[in-house]
């Protein structure tokens, strides 16, 4: 747990979420046909929910998503903002519940190779700043 001397937790926001929501993660169920799932058509269902916690992080689930598609930063840019207005949060708070978020998540790694942690970490801000611009 966090000890805040500084008093930039106090916006912490801590979300449901999936823990692993890529594109890997998700199913199209052919509601009118296989022949149209092929195409993308049909339901969309999330799998393997193995790391789900209520208290996960915010913003996490929708950048692995987003990276995970690979979705330009226009896209990534207008998808953020609407998915920070539904949520009535401003970037900055966002953006440092994300950061929070993930430092607590480095101290409970397991058996995650610290190195790809840093990785995906350093990929996520990047592209959260990029999108963001």
């Amino acid at each position: 747990e966090f000890t805040d001397k500084t008093g930039l937790l106090r916006d912490y926001i801590q979300s449901a979420s999936h823990g692993d929501f890529w594109i890997g993660n998700t199913v199209i169920e052919p509601t009118f046909g296989v022949a149209l799932a092929k195409y993308g058509i049909g339901a969309i269902k999330i799998i393997d929910f193995g790391g789900f916690r209520f208290n996960g992080i915010f913003l996490f689930d929708a950048l692995r998503v987003l990276i995970s598609v690979n979705a330009p930063p226009l896209l990534a840019k207008i998808y953020l903002k609407a998915f920070l207005r539904l949520h009535s949060v401003e970037y900055p708070v966002a953006r440092n519940s994300l950061i929070f978020g993930l430092a607590e998540m480095s101290m409970r790694l397991d058996h995650f190779p610290s190195e790809r942690f840093v990785i995906m970490v350093n990929s996520m801000l990047r592209y959260l700043e990029r999108s963001m611009k």
